[in-house]
Parts: C-alpha cells; sequence; structure tokens
C-alpha cells in the first residue's frame, strides 16, 4: 500500500548544550503552515454547531473567535507531530524520556515558518580504551572483626525491619503508635 500523505517540509537544527543534552530548533516551512491552517479551518467548520448558521457555512472569522484558542493549538499539534519524530531519526537521536517541548510560535499565522524547539537528553557515548593487562598492583589484605561484621548485620536488619501489630506491652526498641484526643474541660 502506496503513502500518499504529503510530507511536511521544515529545517531542523542541532545544538549540544552538552555531551548528554541536545536541543533541536525545528522550523515548518510557511507553505505547510498555510496548508495545516487551511485543514484545521475545513475541519471546525465543518462540525462545530453554532447558533444562526448552519453546519459548513460558519464564517472562518466567527471560527477564530469561538475556537482560535483551540484550532491553533491543533495546528502546533499536527505540525509537530508530522515533524519531530523524523527529525531525530534523520540525526540518528534517541531521546532517554520525552522531550521538553518549547514552542515559540504560539499562534500559527498564513504565510509564516512554524518554530519550535526540543529539548532533551541522550544517552552518553563511552568510549572503552585499553584495559587488558593493566597493572592492578599487588592485592590487599583486609581483616574485619567480628564486631565489624555484627555492626554490619545489624545494620541491614534495621533497614530491612517489618513491624506487626501485637497485643504486648511496649518495650525498648519497640515502634508505638498512639491515637488520642486532646480536650480541655472548662469550668462554668
Amino acid at each position: 500500500m502506496e503513502n500518499t500523505e504529503k510530507q511536511v517540509q521544515y529545517t531542523a537544527d542541532l545544538e549540544d548544550i552538552s555531551s548528554v543534552k541536545k536541543k533541536v530548533k525545528i522550523t515548518v516551512s510557511p507553505e505547510d503552515v498555510n496548508e495545516s491552517i487551511e485543514l484545521a479551518y475545513e475541519r471546525a467548520g465543518a462540525t462545530a454547531a453554532i447558533s444562526g448558521f448552519r453546519k459548513g457555512t460558519v464564517p472562518r472569522s466567527v471560527l477564530k473567535a469561538k475556537f482560535g484558542e483551540a484550532i491553533n493549538g491543533e495546528i502546533a499539534t499536527s505540525l509537530i507531530d508530522a515533524t519531530y519524530h523524523r527529525a531525530l531519526e534523520e540525526m540518528s537521536l534517541t531521546p532517554l524520556g520525552g522531550p521538553e517541548v518549547d514552542i515559540e510560535t504560539l499562534n500559527p499565522e498564513q504565510g509564516r515558518p512554524f518554530v519550535y524547539s526540543l529539548n532533551f537528553e541522550v544517552t552518553p557515548r563511552v568510549e572503552v580504551g585499553e584495559y587488558t593487562g593493566l597493572d592492578l598492583g599487588e592485592p590487599q589484605e583486609i581483616s574485619v572483626t567480628d564486631l565489624e561484621v555484627d555492626k554490619g548485620i545489624d545494620g541491614i536488619r534495621e533497614t530491612n525491619v517489618r513491624f506487626k501489630e501485637v497485643e504486648k506491652n511496649a518495650e525498648d526498641k519497640d515502634m508505638v503508635i498512639i491515637d488520642f484526643t486532646a480536650t480541655k474541660k472548662v469550668k462554668r
């Protein structure tokens, strides 16, 4: 099956903020912005129910006044969806998480480009040098006393302790939960 959908034209510029932080600025062509605006208003006009107008006959000025912000959001989303995955793929970049999107053109306009940036982190490139045959020196003997072993075991016990509810008198190192209500008696 052939993909007949038109590819949105854009330019993408990569800025290396650090070895792991990247910023990609994407600029969508004015022609594709115009087309996206037309499609968004056609869809809105076909489905908008505004008293005094039949569906499909609502003037653009009325649509813009009533739904302009939502339509602008739809246009921005469609342009970002149409470009951002392709731009990252073409640059061979894989974000570690969802990129932060910074939209510079909040209200797409006819004849003007749509500009936004993606900020994200990537896996650092690690170059492994020669490590075989390294002189590690002589092994050092380490001695551990029984007291140090006991302290280590006690520390592990305390971090992994689980409390269970019991009915008995409280003793040293028991965890106690007290539920009380304080009231003040007023003499009359």
